[in-house]
């Protein structure tokens, strides 16, 4: 299982969003499993880092999130996110165009429990109490996901296991779902954050101790 240790560097901590990853995590990701030219999705694109990182890698980045205040922060980084829900993603962009997805989808109620975010609407992934219902919803999501990549395109799920009464293993049973949708699983990377140094993630960090690391599952939508 390879390994990696990037970090946040100053310009990601400024961003002024918790839900974030690096931009040289999402550039690796995006080096390694597409090419020039090629379009990559982001279906719960938050404040656009995945579509940074495409356009500064001379890609055609695409992204989709429920919340306008999130998108408006986007877009002051230079990109143009589309406001909507994932659920109706195969209406916002046309079947089989992706090349890669590189996306995190929201970590249940973390993002609530742990940041100021609200939850947008009815769709909101994030606002789900119940983790069986959210395990349905990321099927759900990651059907329309499927509809929109090319035969022989990748996916890369960046996840963790999660934590309220007992431990979650969201990326096992990620890897559960998406092979039933009809993706095949190729091989985790974990992402190694333990030598993250801002406080605030290391204060983070000390409150949910599983987050030491993250794991991005990659799978492809075999050729037919």
């Amino acid at each position: 299982m390879k390994t990696w240790n990037t970090t946040f560097s100053k310009e990601d901590l400024e961003v002024g969003w918790d839900g974030i990853f690096p931009l040289e995590l999402a550039k690796k990701v995006i080096k390694t499993f597409s090419k020039e030219n090629e379009t990559v999705l982001d279906p719960f694109c938050g404040t656009g880092t995945t579509l940074v990182a495409a356009k500064e890698l001379h890609r055609k980045g695409v992204g989709i999130d429920l919340s306008q205040k999130i998108i408006d922060i986007a877009k002051t980084r230079g990109v143009n996110p589309k406001v909507g829900s994932v659920f109706s993603l195969s209406e916002l962009v046309t079947k089989d165009s992706i090349d890669l997805v590189f996306t995190s989808p929201p970590y249940w109620t973390h993002l609530t429990k742990y940041t100021d975010y609200i939850p947008q609407k009815d769709e909101d992934v994030g606002k789900i109490q119940s983790y069986t219902s959210f395990l349905h919803d990321l099927k759900r999501a990651f059907s329309q996901v499927f509809l929109v990549l090319k035969q022989g395109g990748k996916c890369a799920v960046l996840v963790t296991d999660l934590s309220d009464d007992k431990v979650r293993a969201l990326p096992t049973d990620l890897i559960k779902i998406l092979t039933e949708i009809g993706l095949k699983y190729q091989e985790t990377i974990v992402w190694d954050k333990r030598t993250e140094i801002s406080r605030k993630l290391k204060r983070e960090l000390s409150e949910i101790p599983e987050s030491l690391n993250e794991k991005i599952l990659v799978f492809s939508k075999e050729l037919i």
